[in-house]
């Protein structure tokens, strides 16, 4: 198994992904950190925060969470003992004791934890990023095994192997990108993160679009949308740029033509801080082909496709 969603991308695009991470979804990790923290793992407050989470995040739909989850707790309290100091950057180097414990914690949470278990693979996931407090993680629902590429995740063996390749992705991007750490691209005020907790934010959940279509300007905004193609827009910009831009929501963007490292052309807008980076496959749609939102480029009143009609003959 191979993963390979860090590897290829540039500190600042995942600096913007992280960034557009659902904020319903931030404190959910602290909060429940802080139950333990008061109450212990093994105790009524601990079990009924944890199954009122999965609830919210939905862990076992279409079934249901189980009401009592203590019992499962108290069974699993030694392992998670034995696991407390391992996290996706050291998990190549974890003992056979850790890996019997996580495989013992998986099978307890995929057979247990939902009164039905033809998604409990889901739920499992999700258990094990809040029972670690993001040590080990992603949460795998659709969404994130669709950005991740992978099938579903069913069998003990399958998520180490499969927490060993994203540890194996997160090394190459961190290496790339020295001395950055994945977690220091987390906003400071979201911290502590753990790894797995910052992965998890990179890939989703966040607000996007049903389908990533075309993002034109509203009709209020512009009253005719120019047609360009990415390379007359590439072509503008690289001839008197950069762009400034700004969304419906007040965002400002520098825009500018930008020569990738593999040597092929793109779009780079900056929103503050980060990079989003368009490429020819990926114009004109609110979402990247590397998964970042780029829709406030085009939708404000003095968007891009504004400001290239504005520049194209200059």
């Amino acid at each position: 198994m191979k993963v390979e969603f860090l590897r290829d991308k540039q500190s600042e695009e995942i600096g913007v992904l992280i960034q557009g991470f659902s904020l319903r979804y931030v404190t959910d990790l602290s909060d429940f950190a802080t139950t333990t923290a008061h109450y212990g793992l093994t105790s009524p407050q601990t079990a009924e925060h944890l199954c009122r989470l999965l609830r919210k995040w939905q862990a076992c739909r279409p079934s249901a969470v189980r009401k009592d989850l203590l019992p499962l707790l108290t069974h699993l309290a030694a392992d998670f003992t034995t696991i407390a100091t391992v996290d996706l950057r050291t998990i190549g180097h974890a003992s056979s004791n850790v890996r019997a414990a996580i495989t013992r914690i998986w099978l307890t949470l995929i057979s247990q934890i939902c009164n039905n278990r033809q998604m409990a693979e889901v739920a499992a996931s999700k258990a094990m990023l809040i029972l670690t407090n993001g040590l080990l993680g992603p949460a795998l629902d659709s969404n994130a095994r669709a950005v991740l590429r992978l099938p579903r995740i069913r069998s003990s063996d399958d998520y180490f192997t499969l927490l060993l390749a994203i540890s194996e992705d997160i090394t190459a991007f961190e290496k790339v990108n020295y001395p950055i750490l994945l977690e220091d691209l987390v906003p400071k005020e979201w911290h502590p993160i753990a790894v797995g907790r910052a992965y998890d934010m990179a890939i989703g959940p966040r607000e996007r679009k049903a389908e990533n279509t075309p993002n034109l300007p509203r009709q209020q905004d512009v009253e005719k949308t120019p047609s360009f193609s990415f390379s007359e827009a590439f072509r503008i910009l690289q001839l008197n740029g950069p762009a400034r831009v700004t969304s419906t929501r007040g965002t400002m963007y520098t825009v500018e033509a930008w020569t990738m490292r593999d040597g092929n052309p793109a779009i780079r807008a900056q929103p503050g801080s980060g990079y989003v980076y368009v490429h020819s496959d990926c114009w004109g749609k609110d979402i990247t082909c590397r998964g970042t939102r780029a829709g406030g480029i085009y939708n404000g009143k003095n968007n891009i496709y504004t400001w290239l009609k504005n520049h194209k003959n200059i």
